[in-house]
């Protein structure tokens, strides 16, 4: 027989195991913005412009996209199991 509904405290902590994630990504943000002030310092021209360019311009922004639709997906698990559980009290 297979599961109608939800296991409510297994999707809380896949939520919040999201949000831990998603934490991880902007760690993983801060120190690469840690790396490329210190290759700045130290490397100077044109292809460091385009290394930073690419970053700046591009990746930051993927991570940090993808970092918020994670912890939007933590707090949406969360929501849910709550609902879920309120619906499965009213009975």
């Amino acid at each position: 027989m297979s599961l109608v509904g939800m296991d409510v405290d297994v999707v809380k902590g896949i939520g919040k195991d999201l949000g831990t994630q998603a934490q991880a990504i902007q760690t993983s943000i801060n120190a690469i913005n840690k790396l490329l002030d210190n290759a700045k310092q130290n490397w100077k021209g044109k292809d460091s412009d385009h290394f930073e360019q690419l970053w700046h311009g591009q990746y930051q922004g993927q991570m940090r996209k993808i970092q918020s639709d994670i912890e939007d997906l933590g707090k949406a698990a969360i929501k849910n199991a709550g609902e879920q559980e309120r619906t499965s009290g009213s009975y």
